[in-house]
């Protein structure tokens, strides 16, 4: 699966160069909130792992409440 999804999204952007990127328009992320690792975009999708620290994983839970989902696996 994680071959066609990469299939899927060929082109690789690093972390640094989306926050740059983000920087450069005005989206100023502070050390905190660049969670992403990788990114990988294709045409019309995007692809990314992000990290997050254990003790804000909370705060990940009721942001995004969908994708409690993951954890009952």
């Amino acid at each position: 699966m994680r071959r066609s999804l990469h299939a899927r999204a060929p082109d690789e952007v690093t972390s640094a160069e989306h926050y740059t990127r983000c920087d450069r328009l005005g989206l100023h992320y502070g050390h905190a909130f660049q969670v992403l690792r990788h990114i990988r975009v294709g045409a019309g999708e995007v692809l990314a792992e992000y990290r997050l620290p254990l003790r804000r994983l909370w705060i990940h839970v009721l942001l995004f409440p969908h994708k409690n989902d993951m954890f009952r696996r």
